[in-house]
């Protein structure tokens, strides 16, 4: 994972945090704990509690709903 500041401008590229100063973007990157996935894991599945909030630095992932064609 990149450092605090390069995580803060990634953070500042998230309309969710737009409203955010420039310390609480680089005190929220800070918290931040990376995790990789391999290509093809699932995440987590429809009705789990939620726990956490993922931010994809890199990559991409894919949403699935029941029903849906992969």
């Amino acid at each position: 994972m990149a450092d605090d500041q390069d995580i803060s401008l990634l953070l500042r590229s998230i309309p969710l945090f737009v409203g955010l100063t420039d310390e609480d973007l680089v005190e929220l990157a800070r918290a931040l704990k990376p995790c990789r996935f391999k290509a093809g894991a699932m995440v987590l599945n429809q009705g789990d509690t939620g726990t956490s909030m993922y931010i994809v630095e890199h990559g991409e992932c894919n949403i699935h709903l029941p029903g849906e064609e992969s």
